[in-house]
């Protein structure tokens, strides 16, 4: 998401949690209770979601121009050390994926 009322479209918060998430200071995905609302391909087996909130300006203006938050897998494989540069997700995934936005 690009921002926490985006975020919120997903997952249900108090105040507190809600805080959490707009002052941390790294990027960090949070597991959450989601909405009933909430498409259930997008939970666990006990009802919850993953979000992050990015400051990214390029995930930002992407979520901005769709109006919501953007689904997406990680780009880490099981047991490899997560891809940190778009040159690097090319060469693990060169024929897997459509488009590395950067």
């Amino acid at each position: 998401a690009g921002t926490i009322e985006q975020a919120e479209d997903l997952i249900t918060m108090d105040s507190e949690e809600r805080a959490r998430i707009l002052h941390a200071t790294r990027p960090t995905s949070w597991v959450a209770t989601a909405r009933a609302d909430t498409p259930h391909w997008l939970l666990d087996s006990s009802g919850q979601i993953t979000i992050r909130v990015s400051r990214h300006p390029n995930v930002t203006r992407l979520c901005d121009a769709v109006g919501t938050a953007v689904i997406s897998t990680s780009a880490n494989l099981s047991g490899r050390r997560p891809a940190t540069s778009a040159m690097h997700l090319h060469q693990t995934f060169h024929d897997e994926i459509d488009l590395i936005i950067t």
